[in-house]
């Protein structure tokens, strides 16, 4: 089972990591890996630390440890291969980085994911795992001109994002469109994104939406997911909730994060389904338990709503922290709600200010709203009108209309202002604009 892994130690220049010889299993364990594939890591480290500590050292070439590495272990290349590529991926910080990685090219991409299937193939046909751009770039370009899409597909990202080359949209949709025509879902998924953001092409979302349709069909999970968005706001394909329900049933059959939420709005709405509360809540928790802090909010809500027979101001709190305390500004300003009003948890103006603050700090205009009026009122925090107006100009410039309406307060009554009915008329106008009945009744008064 042991392997050749010298070309793996020379790609991937272990010894600029730094790393003791347990610092792979400490990873692992910090990254959430199962416990089998942590075992098999530790028994590969305990079984080659002194090769391992000896090889970062400097005191043993590629080609000695790697004869000594397969006679300790079980791994074959890949397989580490596959692990080291894991846990950078994971994120952790006892590993250091080069600054231009392939690694980059699906990290610059979480927003879809589209690349991740595509780069661990790339890895696995080859691709030297911490090569730097200029050698990622030799190496697409030479599978590219062999005929591989997948290579081509990934030349398209490099420039489409300017990874070791100058970025160039209409070069890249010139790539994408020959891998597209070779079949590859991939490319096909990108093209219909250039499509849909006019990026390199004249945007047309009916060109979008016929190419996230041919790799939806071919069974690519993302084209179903942008496909079925365009079903559920009828952009680029006639409006249908029937459709965007089928599509985002199988996107999220495959487990994706955002397929699988959405899914749980349509049964929860019965937006193309028959509505079923159970189900909404089925795919919530799969959502959520991924640790998507959206997933975790929308789970939320889904319990504060009143409608559902599992509704639980307690549930609602405990998936509302969750995805506060990974810094959803919108979770953070429902918790503080909850706090304020005492629902699911101990009531605490200190504690509602604390996360109406975090989310405020973030650009949340309705957490501006509150905390300013946390100020206003002294709940939680020092009374200070100085304060109040601070974070209620912040929400009212934002748009927000409640702010608008107690700034308008403010200035009427000379409250922490000089007082002002012109300018409070400004802001009770503003507010009514945006349908505020107590700013509507304010600009009759005055």
């Amino acid at each position: 089972m042991g392997g050749d892994f010298t070309k793996l130690f020379e790609d991937s220049t272990l010894k600029e990591y730094s790393m003791e010889p347990g610092s792979l299993v400490d990873a692992m364990e910090k990254s959430g890996f199962d416990r089998d594939r942590i075992e098999m890591m530790r028994v590969a480290v305990a079984g080659a630390s002194e090769t391992v500590s000896r090889l970062f050292g400097g005191e043993l070439s590629p080609e000695d440890a790697s004869r000594s590495i397969s006679g300790a272990t079980g791994l074959d290349e890949k397989g580490l291969r596959d692990l080291l590529r894991s846990i950078l991926d994971a994120g952790s910080d006892r590993v250091s980085r080069p600054e231009a990685s392939v690694v980059s090219f699906f990290k610059n991409d979480k927003n879809t994911g589209v690349m991740e299937d595509l780069f661990s193939r790339m890895v696995e046909a080859g691709m030297p795992l911490f090569a730097s751009d200029d050698e990622a770039l030799s190496w697409l370009e030479d599978r590219s001109g062999s005929g591989d899409s997948d290579a081509t597909t990934l030349l398209g990202f490099m420039l489409l994002n300017g990874i070791g080359v100058p970025q160039s949209e209409e070069r890249a949709v010139s790539l994408y469109n020959a891998a597209a025509a070779e079949g590859n879902t991939k490319a096909q998924t990108y093209l219909g994104m250039m499509y849909n953001q006019g990026a390199g092409v004249e945007q047309s979302p009916e060109k979008a939406a016929l190419w996230y349709e041919k790799a939806a069909r071919a069974g690519e999970a993302e084209a179903q997911l942008f496909l079925a968005a365009k079903y559920y706001s009828g952009d680029g394909v006639p409006f249908s909730y029937e459709e965007a329900f089928r599509w985002y049933s199988s996107a999220a059959q495959k487990g994706l994060t955002e397929a699988q939420i959405a899914l749980g709005i349509m049964y929860m709405k019965g937006h193309g389904t028959r509505r079923s509360d159970d189900e909404a809540a089925t795919w919530f928790n799969l959502a959520a338990e991924k640790g998507s802090p959206e997933a975790q909010r929308t789970f939320a809500d889904f319990y504060y709503d009143d409608q559902p027979a599992q509704h639980s101001y307690e549930k609602a709190a405990i998936w509302y922290r969750l995805a506060a305390e990974q810094g959803d500004a919108e979770a953070q300003n429902s918790l503080g709600f909850m706090y304020e009003c005492g629902r699911g948890v101990q009531h605490s103006f200190k504690e509602a200010a604390r996360w109406y603050r975090m989310a405020a700090e973030q650009g949340h205009d309705g957490a501006q709203c509150n905390l300013g009026c946390m100020y206003y009122e002294g709940s939680g925090v020092p009374q200070s009108y100085e304060e109040a107006l601070k974070w209620l100009m912040k929400a009212a410039e934002n748009g927000h209309g409640r702010a608008q309406y107690i700034l308008g307060t403010m200035y009427e009554s000379g409250k922490g202002v000089n007082q002002s009915k012109a300018i409070a008329l400004e802001w009770y106008t503003e507010a009514a604009r945006q349908g505020n009945k107590d700013a509507i009744r304010a600009c009759r008064r005055l």
